[in-house]
């Protein structure tokens, strides 16, 4: 339970109603639980200060003008303070729902803002509507709390100026040191001080008393030179301790102390703690008084009612123990107790001019202006003291000839900067007025980084200066694959990255004009010779050339530097490539298709990239594929009909492409001689203009002749009833063409003759004719499933003719059966008939005009004394 300790029963207080006392409740960690003496790290700094607030409550009520002269001349103000003290020494912020509960008759708070219930603390009287006013800077997170006010300037004042010593000693990475306690209200003000004054800073808490954390925090901030120090005196010999066993109390390093630590304990230090102070510094805002005089009559008043008074009443209630004469002394101490008695003092003044509580109170404490013994005591709208009439003090700490140290006062501040003390000077850690520098200094390929740290450059940027602090990018025409170095490696002849800072040799690409045959590229070859030169699109990047119109490119040779690009085999269906080829990193292009390696490989399959729009996949770059909504006829692609369906429409076509078949085979060769020759021709140029050749233009309909000449299916590719029609159907309809004719035949004879031998030696004739006439294309489409080949990218084997068809599907390996058979069974025909004719001839028979008419188509164009006749005819008479 918090004691309390009423000091309104002191002298000649005594009881008020409630419209004329005002009940103030002093919050501070006064006294120690154990019964033992309080040290000044320990509650007996607030010893003094909770006695220094009871006297200033004694001395409103008596009216004395001794201290302040204002008490009196307060006129016919009748306000009396009563106040309790609460001892939170070692209390945790839970304890404060006991003073919620039990001490709601309270008018105003006071208390220290530096200890673990001080926000908390705050919370409370925002909620409850209570004023309180603190006599230390304590956190600016407090600073939101609109009935929180302060009798000390802000921290985030003290920090401006800490800054401000930081800039003027040119320093720029600082670190902040501090127990995770008593220092984090000067990291939440020295935090945003850093961002606004563009600093480096860094900050590392420790643990009070644990050797552990702080060897933690220390391990955190060991580059840093300058270093602020914010924790109390009890932990200050562990510091220096881990300090010397962290190796960083050395000479290059400049020690800042903040306020919590007292001059007495830095001045005191002996071994390795004075080696930490000396020529360090600690900046304090000390009270300031108007008149020597009112100095000593406030150390006056202090020793007699104190000493001798208070700490006998004191005694009474706890044993405190005696406090020591000489405080008065000792700046720290002094000034806090000035400032919790002008904290008393303006709830005493205030309350004369205002209702003793609520908003009114606090109106009137923001109001508050008079002559303390702190100095001109005038706060800002939001509460905090003002600090202009307080002195801030960098006090130096050097030796005094002995093995002890002395405090000197060489700056306070004035205005808006430092001013050096006349006959004063900095003095660092080395004794020379020269501060040291803020932080290491690193080497090439090294940068500092915002925590004070040297870190090596990472991939894709280089240094090449000492003491840098930032790292410069890799320009466009090179990379950086390592880290840590001085500079950049090239990406070779005709190739550069396109962007700055890359981190891999991957992302060198060839300028526009050259081609690379491998990723990662080790060389870029021109495209300005003869087999690429105005034939391909060569943008560089990472890929192939894209071909122009009516050119594609062999991809088979595109590892080598024998890269070519064709005439495609029908020119006005192939329209060139249509993706670029300079694609972002080698991942992605620019217009939603995938970027090609250079190899021919896709580095990802996002959609099919077409190298013709009317032609195959870029694995297949023979580009003989019709356009969507047309067909062909041998070279030439007539469109779809539009208004008639497309399945009839592909049977009347393939009706009167067979019929034109038959007419040729059955009417027109046996009746003009001249035409077998016209029609062995023809067959010769059609199997011409089957190979992959630009033909031009005016040859399209010639060669739609040659093909029909040739009994080739394929003449018709029927992709207006069949858009997926490919190889394997040409291949399995031209097999059957004898077939169906032989089918046709015997129908004839069955229905349109009287039937007979003749008749049926007529039939059999036609289709030994059919099939002899037909053999090159049969025997074209027999050897094409054994014809395969690869194309770069593709893991497959396909057909040489068709680069669309796998060669190794299960349709291939039926397609080479029926081949073998067909073999066979075109031998077997071709056999038979030679055989037939030469046993004719043999037996003098060829003159019988039946025979004659039959097989005539064997030997007419052949004299029987020609050579083939000659020859053969000696072999069968054996």
């Amino acid at each position: 339970m918090f004691c309390a300790l009423t000091a309104l029963v002191v002298c000649r207080a005594r009881r008020r109603d409630d419209h004329t006392v005002v009940r103030i409740g002093a919050f501070m960690p006064f006294a120690t639980y154990d019964g033992g003496v309080p040290t000044e790290t320990s509650g007996g700094v607030y010893k003094q200060v909770a006695v220094a607030a009871a006297l200033a409550a004694t001395q409103f009520n008596e009216r004395n003008a001794s201290v302040i002269e204002e008490f009196g001349s307060l006129g016919p103000c009748d306000r009396q303070l009563e106040l309790s003290l609460f001892n939170t020494f070692g209390r945790s912020s839970d304890a404060l729902m006991e003073y919620r509960n039990n001490y709601e008759h309270l008018d105003v708070i006071v208390g220290a803002a530096n200890n673990e219930i001080s926000e908390p603390l705050a919370l409370y009287c925002e909620i409850d509507k209570r004023p309180q006013i603190s006599f230390g800077s304590g956190s600016t997170a407090l600073d939101k709390y609109e009935w929180f006010m302060r009798t000390i300037p802000s921290g985030g004042e003290f920090a401006d100026r800490a800054m401000m010593f930081a800039m003027e000693n040119n320093w720029n990475s600082i670190g902040v040191l501090y127990s995770e306690n008593e220092g984090e209200s000067y990291r939440e003000s020295l935090s945003p001080k850093c961002v606004k004054f563009h600093f480096i800073c860094k900050w590392a808490f420790f643990q009070s008393g644990s050797s552990a954390s702080l060897d933690i925090a220390i391990s955190n901030l060991v580059e840093f030179r300058i270093i602020f120090l914010a924790f109390s005196d009890a932990d200050l010999a562990l510091v220096s301790e881990r300090l010397v066993a962290n190796k960083v109390t050395t000479n290059e390093h400049a020690f800042v102390f903040m306020d919590l630590m007292s001059d007495e304990a830095l001045i005191r230090a002996t071994g390795d703690v004075a080696e930490l102070v000396r020529g360090g510094f600690k900046m304090s805002v000390e009270a300031a008084y108007t008149t020597d005089d009112a100095r000593l009559r406030l150390q006056a008043t202090l020793k007699q009612q104190m000493v001798e008074d208070f700490t006998s009443l004191l005694d009474a209630v706890e044993p405190f123990g005696t406090l020591d004469a000489d405080f008065f002394n000792r700046a720290f101490v002094f000034s806090q107790i000035c400032f919790a008695f002008d904290a008393v003092a303006t709830i005493g003044i205030a309350s004369c001019n205002a209702t003793p509580r609520g908003e009114e109170l606090l109106a009137a404490m923001k109001g508050a202006s008079f002559v303390g013994v702190s100095n001109v005591v005038e706060f800002a709208e939001n509460g905090n003291r003002k600090a202009d009439p307080l002195p801030l003090n960098i006090v130096n700490f050097i030796g005094n000839g002995t093995a002890g140290l002395t405090a000197i006062c060489v700056a306070t501040w004035n205005k808006d900067k430092w001013e050096v003390l006349d006959g004063q000077q900095y003095t660092f850690r080395d004794g020379s007025s020269t501060a040291p520098a803020d932080s290491v200094v690193c080497q090439p390929g090294a940068y500092l980084d915002e925590s004070g740290r040297c870190r090596e450059c990472p991939a894709g940027k280089f240094q090449p200066n000492s003491g840098a602090s930032t790292c410069a990018e890799c320009l466009s025409s090179s990379y950086q694959d390592l880290t840590g170095q001085q500079g950049c490696k090239l990406c070779g002849e005709n190739a550069a990255v396109g962007w700055e800072g890359s981190p891999s040799a991957k992302d060198c690409r060839c300028l526009a004009g050259y081609y690379t045959p491998t990723w990662p590229l080790s060389e870029c070859h021109s495209c300005d010779r003869p087999s690429l030169q105005n034939k391909v699109v060569c943008e560089g990047g990472f890929t192939l050339p894209y071909p122009r119109d009516a050119y594609w490119l062999d991809v088979s040779n595109s590892a080598t530097t024998k890269l070519r690009a064709y005439r495609c085999r029908h020119a006005f269906l192939c329209v060139g490539g249509t993706r670029p080829t300079a694609c972002a990193k080698g991942y992605a292009e620019a217009h939603n298709g995938s970027c090609l390696r250079a190899s021919g490989e896709p580095v990802k399959l996002g959609r099919p990239n077409r190298w013709c729009d009317a032609g195959h996949h870029f694995e297949e770059p023979l580009c003989e594929e019709p356009k969507d909504g047309r067909f062909a006829v041998a070279t030439l692609a007539p469109k779809c009909p539009a208004r008639v369906n497309h399945i009839l429409f592909t049977i009347l076509c393939y009706a009167v492409l067979f019929a034109l078949f038959a007419v040729i085979n059955d009417f027109i060769r046996p009746g003009y001689n001249v035409l077998n020759l016209v029609l062995a021709v023809f067959q010769d140029l059609g199997i011409l203009t089957s190979f992959r050749l630009y033909w031009p233009k005016q040859f399209q309909y010639i060669i739609v002749l040659y093909r029909i000449a040739l009994f080739d299916v394929d003449v018709l590719d029927p992709t207006c009833a069949f858009p997926k029609w490919g190889q394997a159907h040409t291949f399995f309809l031209t097999l059957a063409l004898p077939f169906v004719h032989l089918v046709i035949r015997c129908a004839y004879a069955a229905v349109a003759t009287s039937g007979g031998l003749n008749a049926w030696h007529s039939t059999i004739g036609s289709h030994a004719s059919f099939v002899v006439t037909s053999m090159p294309i049969l025997l074209m489409y027999c050897m094409s499933p054994f014809l395969c080949r690869r194309f770069v990218g593709r893991e497959q084997r396909v057909f040489a003719v068709s680069p669309a068809d796998s060669c190794d599907s299960s349709t291939a390996n039926a397609m080479r059966v029926v081949a073998s058979i067909y073999f066979a069974y075109v031998l077997m025909v071709c056999g038979i008939c030679t055989y037939h004719v030469t046993v004719r001839l043999h037996r003098n028979e060829l003159h019988n005009p039946e025979v004659l008419r039959v097989y005539g188509f064997l030997y007419k164009p052949y004299r029987s004394h020609a050579l083939y006749w000659s020859s053969a005819s000696p072999c069968f008479s054996l």
